[in-house]
């Protein structure tokens, strides 16, 4: 499988503020991938599944996942679903 990795360096542009938030919506399905970096999302709208190589949690309003570096996870079954990623 071609595995996808995600760069810290690609996404926090100040090196003094080593922190993002990015707003998602809509959030696609998005394949398996891993990042370098810790991840938080808060779900804000709609609903979806969270994946793992592993599990797997239905996600809606209010929802908050943190996902560390390296685990693999993605999204899929989406409706409607937005969510802030915060870096």
């Amino acid at each position: 499988m071609n595995r996808m990795k995600l760069l810290a360096v690609d996404f926090l542009i100040d090196p003094e503020l080593p922190i993002r938030v990015l707003k998602r919506d809509p959030e696609l399905p998005y394949r398996l991938h891993s990042h370098d970096f810790c991840e938080v999302a808060v779900v804000y709208k709609g609903s979806g599944i969270h994946f793992t190589q592993k599990a797997e949690f239905e996600l809606s309003s209010g929802h908050v996942i943190v996902i560390p570096p390296g685990l693999e996870h993605g999204y899929r079954d989406v409706k409607d679903l937005a969510l802030y990623n915060i870096i």
